[in-house]
């Protein structure tokens, strides 16, 4: 089975491996029809004609020679068919990643993570077996045979003939059982997607099923679609090795073919011995080529259809934007963008969130919006963040459209901890060094808790930072907000949604002053449940049922004692 999408896949480097594979390919074929004359030879001249082995020395040497010969070209057509599989990856690894950040955090929630990363994964991993193992195939079944057809047609026809004969049938039969066992091999994959993605998803709420004591509860399930994966893989196995039974069976009878004719034409004179034995050597090699391709042919059916997969993802039109928000100012700083939302309207399905949406936030101020849980306030945060696209109205910053960020920060309520060093998080791979990391730490009061750290800045810290209390992982993301600024600080775009909402009130004092320090130079946007966190907010922007019911300062709404704001006062969320 070839795959023309994988194929243009391979850039001009790929290609010219590819043709170093197919050449070297060529040449191991010819080593293999030199090795078998020459061995036919050896044997004609000590056993037909009773020569001396002295006589045949000069062969021996060549005929090691070139079998040591064989052996290099094979090794070094391996390593060709590697290179082009591990450029194929990395381009392959590359557009699904680049895919990834277009398509944004909005269209990847629709996505299984488990899923996903099996995907890259073993889908990957299958494409060495297509690059390195399949596809060199082939192409020798392709010439290989045809060029050794070239060789036994002019010094027998009858041989060649059988082999003429036999050579179609070996591809129609492979047709014939791939279209019936593509659809097991896909529901292999299916099967193994599957527990992927439920393993993966198992162990992201580890924490959660223990502590409802249910993580027993779920081996059952485990087994269940491991039992799936396994009843459907060995379906395919099984496919597998009978139609490999039945192709051995069928080139074997083809090279009996062969034998009985020349044996019988070689009783009655009509057949020199040397020639005869010549075939005979080349016959099981001119059906190698075919066997093998036949054993491979089940391998590439899994990379073909991990690759269906992948340009599956890579087709998924991106709602994300190219960046090409504000641009740096003359002194290098970039400068606080003024954003303008109109009319602005978002649904999930047929269920409004957000309606007809209308605020201006100024350049270098700060905002908020305010709203009990499901008035939109966090969906609002994710189309400004550009990971949701809106689905009418206008986002306008600095009076263009809005088309992404360049420098934006977010402070979200449970910030994320990669698998790294604490100060490796704070970076996130940007070009800020470890000084000016301990100036920001010491100037929004981390680092005190951090330097008590076993190994300080050093400490490795897992995917949920379990070494930081709530406090202490809110400021670490606070430093990396401030890391991701400009050189001079300030400037740029802040959202903070409900970042101290989990904790209490002295260490939610510790994190409001960082905040504080953090918003300096920059427009920012903050969503939170304890209302007297809003106090320092130009303008509030009050949210009820997907739509703006109240705007104005603090002072102001909590003057409107009818107003929404000041019924979520009375309520006790200002506590």
């Amino acid at each position: 089975m070839f795959s023309k999408t994988l194929w243009r896949v391979q850039n001009r480097r790929a290609m010219r491996c590819q043709g170093t594979v197919l050449f070297l390919a060529l040449c191991s074929g010819a080593c293999t029809a030199i090795q078998a004359l020459i061995v036919a030879k050896i044997v004609n001249r000590i056993f037909f004609l009773g020569q001396s082995m002295a006589s045949s020395y000069n062969l021996f040497i060549f005929l090691v020679a070139v079998i040591l010969l064989r052996g290099i070209l094979q090794w070094i057509e391996e390593h060709f068919a590697l290179s082009v599989a591990g450029i194929v990856k990395d381009t392959l690894l590359d557009r699904l990643l680049h895919h990834v950040g277009l398509l944004g955090p909005g269209q990847m929630e629709h996505q299984q993570r488990g899923e996903f990363f099996t995907l890259l994964a073993q889908g990957l991993g299958n494409l060495d077996v297509y690059f390195c193992r399949y596809l060199p195939q082939l192409f020798r079944s392709a010439l290989i045979p045809l060029a050794y057809l070239i060789v036994v047609f002019p010094i027998d026809w009858i041989s060649g003939g059988i082999f003429l004969i036999a050579t179609p049938m070996i591809p129609v039969f492979m047709m014939l059982i791939g279209k019936w066992s593509r659809k097991m091999a896909g529901s292999s994959w299916e099967a193994m997607a599957k527990m992927g993605g439920y393993l993966q998803d198992v162990l992201t709420g580890l924490s959660t099923l223990r502590s409802w004591n249910r993580e027993y509860k779920q081996e059952a399930k485990i087994r269940k679609v491991s039992d799936d994966f396994r009843l459907a893989s060995m379906k395919t196995l099984r496919v597998a090795f009978l139609s490999a039974l039945t192709l051995e069976l069928f080139t074997t009878i083809s090279i009996a073919l062969v034998a009985v004719g020349l044996g019988i034409r070689l009783a009655d004179g009509r057949e020199v011995f040397e020639i005869a034995l010549f075939i005979i050597l080349l016959a099981p090699e001119y059906f190698q080529p075919l066997r093998q391709l036949g054993q491979r042919y089940h391998d590439s059916q899994n990379a073909i259809l991990a690759a269906d997969q992948m340009f599956a993802f890579l087709s998924r039109t991106p709602s994300a934007r190219k960046p090409s928000a504000q641009m740096p100012s003359q002194e290098g700083v970039v400068k606080p963008p003024e954003i303008v939302l109109e009319n602005l309207c978002f649904s999930w399905g047929e269920r409004p969130i957000l309606t007809n949406l209308n605020l201006r936030l100024e350049p270098g101020a700060v905002y908020a919006v305010a709203g009990r849980s499901g008035a939109g306030k966090t969906t609002l945060l994710r189309i400004l963040a550009g990971a949701l696209s809106q689905g009418s109205g206008k986002l306008l910053v600095d009076g263009r459209e809005f088309q992404g960020w360049c420098n934006l920060s977010v402070i979200p309520a449970q910030p994320y901890f990669f698998h790294g060093s604490l100060l490796e998080n704070i970076t996130l791979g940007r070009d800020v060094s470890r000084k000016q990391v301990q100036e920001i730490c010491r100037l929004i009061g981390a680092d005190g808790f951090i330097t008590r750290l076993p190994q300080g800045y050093d400490t490795l810290l897992g995917q949920e930072g379990q070494q930081l209390s709530g406090g202490q992982g809110q400021l670490v993301s606070i430093a990396r907000a401030m890391a991701s600024s400009s050189p001079e600080g300030g400037g740029g775009f802040l959202l903070c949604d409900e970042a101290t909402s989990s904790l209490d009130a002295d260490t939610e004092a510790v994190v409001q002053a960082a905040l504080d320090k953090l918003y300096a130079g920059r427009t920012v946007l903050v969503s939170a449940h304890r209302l007297h966190t809003l106090r320092t907010a130009k303008e509030i922007f009050v949210l009820e049922g997907g739509s703006i019911v109240q705007r104005g300062s603090y002072e102001e709404l909590a003057r409107q004692e009818d107003g929404a704001f000041a019924r979520m006062l009375k309520e006790g969320l200002a506590v």
